[in-house]
């Protein structure tokens, strides 16, 4: 097949068949997308957000750009600015825009300045004006700098580790397939989400990739991330949405170096100090493995150093009545009168001789004290014995103590907060417990293999205490408990936590909720009054690319023989708390044009690719229709917009119906009874037909009464 440049753009389906006198082949088709390429007629528009200290109106040598700063089209399109503060949005609709700041990502005690007449007075928001093809900038400038602001950019330029644009499309460009996958219907795809780069390898919604894709949930449409209030990293760690820590009161920095690993508290079972695998050739773990084994060590060569304070009765040393300890194998001390040898018995049995390696006395306090090395223990209560008995052997005095030592691994316990927020930044604390059959821990180094449904395990480079591989999340739990962190996701769902380390499995549930935000509006009233004087016969009709921008189509009316005519559009967005604990997510244009690629299905790479910054971009509250209404409390929700019906619900696996539609969508839940509904008025149905067997595989003839689009 061959293009020429006056070809048209769209969809078209090509077909062949082979004829031969009366034989004729099967017919094969193929559809084939016609595009622009990068002479596109779509608009784009570049920006960036500086802070203008001498307040001049534009951006000299000295005057930073401002990282992780987000603005909003009135679409739900957003950009949130890279290190240097520049941002870039394409494959725009040629025709009056509205991009506004969001005042919460803003460095804190900050305001915007107006910089020109399309601020129309309002600092946080510009007019821009798109035409065919068309690369428009539009800057916005901070008030002033004032005391902090060059750390606080600092610090957001410290949280930004992302490669530029030119790095993550060579991905694609020296990978053997660079496919995209598409989803047959616009309708399945989510209404919130990142846009991500071509070659961009999918990583956590934190520092990893800035443009990694948000999965959604049961066909649920997602909510982006919000922070409560102005945070202090912005919208820098987070594409979805801002850094928001405060909303969970987990005072926990989303990236924990590794000389502060995640431990219990001093009076819980000790954990393990994991390594980055960049790091792990500079420490040995063999030397940490075991905490306890570590603390009993320095016990045993401090005990001539405990004699003088030792009296002569006969007791253990080193343990007390009902101690846990750590592994089934310890040192034991022992102490009694000067002049008498001693007797240990575990369970019953006679520990020989041969075991003790230190035996230390003093004659100020007649005291004499054995030390046991490598005494074994059997998993569960065990019984130590220990009788003084003088040269003649009689018994000068005896002591008895019973100690728990742990066996091999029989179940593991997740512990983890039931609710968190899905701002897809603040890290949930989890903690993995090892016990044996006793309840006991078991604090021999275990690997543990770690999963999840929703969210993702902070990697090793983040926490230092997560290896992320092909094979799934390894972690090395020693002590019997490991506390990590767990990036949530960006939308609201139940995720199920999964621990598994050989046949033992364990799981547990965090339920995700929304993060509620303060409400922010974007949008745009326009409107077109046409006055002419000449005929509409006289005049040739213009045709779509005579055009410099997209007229309004769908709300306009002619007058006076044709002669004048008017038209108006309203566009809006919304997003935020309502009602105390209820988040609204609203959008709406009343001129959405129905064949325009929305822009959470467009592929990067049909536009000019690298526009100088590396700014990550998303989108919200987008459908196929014109009207998009999300009203969600907890996670109970109802929307109107795109959805899919099908459900990851395990009670549903055999009465599945997955259709991609347009209209409303329900779920509500209470404790474990769950209700799902939708409605939407289609013109389609859904049609089964079922063959016979007849031992081939094909070809069979299908009924294709009624259907109006065979590509379907």
């Amino acid at each position: 097949m061959r293009l020429g440049v006056g070809a048209q753009g769209g969809s078209g389906v090509n077909s062949a068949q082979a004829v031969s006198g009366s034989l004729a082949s099967n017919r094969a088709s193929a559809a084939v997308q016609v595009v622009g390429g990068v002479f596109d007629s779509k608009a784009y528009l570049i920006g960036k957000v500086f802070a203008d200290c001498n307040g001049n109106g534009v951006q000299d040598p000295e005057e930073p750009g401002v990282p992780g700063v987000r603005i909003y089209l009135e679409d739900g399109t957003y950009a949130v600015t890279d290190e240097q503060g520049k941002y870039s949005l394409y494959g725009l609709i040629p025709r009056l825009h509205v991009a506004k700041v969001d005042a919460s990502t803003l460095p804190a005690g900050t305001r915007l300045e107006v910089l020109g007449n399309r601020n129309a007075l309002d600092a946080n928001s510009a007019f821009v004006d798109l035409t065919n093809g068309e690369l428009h900038k539009t800057d916005f400038g901070l008030a002033g700098c004032p005391a902090g602001l060059r750390e606080q950019i600092e610090a957001r330029r410290q949280a930004l580790k992302t490669p530029s644009e030119i790095l993550q499309l060579s991905r694609t460009l020296f990978s053997e397939n660079n496919t995209h996958l598409t989803a047959t219907d616009a309708r399945t795809a989510p209404a919130s989400g990142a846009i991500q780069l071509p070659g961009a390898a999918p990583g956590p919604a934190g520092n990893t990739s800035p443009v990694a894709p948000l999965a959604m949930a049961s066909g649920m449409a997602g909510i982006t991330p919000f922070a409560g209030s102005p945070a202090p990293l912005g919208a820098v760690a987070d594409p979805g949405g801002p850094y928001a820590p405060q909303a969970q009161g987990v005072p926990l920095p989303l990236n924990v170096p590794a000389r502060a690993p995640l431990q219990e508290d001093s009076t819980a079972l000790p954990t393990t100090v994991a390594v980055p695998a960049t790091r792990a050739a500079a420490v040995d773990e063999s030397d940490v493995a075991d905490f306890r084994a570590l603390r009993q060590k320095l016990r045993t060569e401090a005990l001539e150093q405990k004699l003088p304070a030792l009296d002569a009765s006969v007791a253990f040393v080193n343990l007390s009545d009902g101690e846990v300890l750590g592994i089934a194998q310890t040192p034991v001390q022992v102490k009694g009168p000067l002049g008498t040898h001693f007797e240990l018995t575990v369970n019953g049995t006679a520990v020989p001789r041969a075991q003790v390696g230190k035996m230390s006395s003093l004659e100020k306090t007649q005291v004499v004290a054995w030390e046991y090395i490598g005494v074994n223990l059997a998993p569960g209560r065990n019984r130590l014995a220990v009788r003084a008995l003088d040269e003649f052997g009689t018994e000068r005095g005896s002591a008895a103590i019973t100690v728990l030592a742990p066996g091999e691994l029989a179940h593991i316990l997740i512990e983890a907060p039931p609710q968190a927020v899905a701002d897809a930044a603040t890290a949930v604390t989890v903690t993995i417990r090892l016990r044996d059959v006793n309840d006991l821990p078991v604090s021999a180094r275990t690997p543990v293999t770690l999963s999840t449904t929703l969210g993702r395990w902070q990697r090793a480079a983040e926490a230092g205490s997560v290896d992320s591989g092909p094979s799934g999340n390894q972690v090395f739990v020693t002590g019997g408990a490991l506390r990590l962190l767990l990036l949530p996701p960006a939308q609201p769902g139940k995720a199920e936590l999964g621990a598994t380390s050989g046949v033992v499995k364990a799981t547990a549930a965090v339920e995700f909720t929304p993060n509620l935000r303060p409400l922010i509006g974007v949008g745009l009233v326009a409107g077109t009054l046409n006055l002419r004087n000449l005929s509409p016969s006289a005049l040739q009709p213009a045709q779509s690319g005579d055009v410099f921008e997209r007229e309004i189509r769908s709300v306009s009316r002619s007058f006076d023989g044709g002669k004048d005519d008017v038209g108006a559009r309203t566009a809006l967005f919304l997003k935020g708390k309502v009602l105390g604990s209820t988040l609204l997510t609203l959008a709406y244009d009343s001129d959405k044009p129905s064949d325009t690629t929305l822009f959470r299905d467009i592929q990067p790479d049909q536009f000019y690719p690298v526009y100088g910054d590396s700014s990550a971009r998303g989108f919200d509250a987008q459908s196929t229709g014109k009207l998009y209404v999300m009203v969600q409390n907890g996670t109970n929700y109802v929307l109107y917009g795109d959805y899919s019906t099908q459900s990851d619900n395990p009670a549903r696996q055999l009465t599945q119906y997955a259709r991609a539609l347009n209209g409303g969508k329900g779920h509500w839940q209470f404790g474990s009874l769950a209700v799902d509904g939708f409605a939407s008025d289609t013109s389609s149905t859904q049609s089964v037909i079922e063959f016979r067997a007849n031992g081939t595989s094909g070809p069979f003839q299908l009924d294709l009464r009624g259907v109006t689009n065979s590509q379907q």
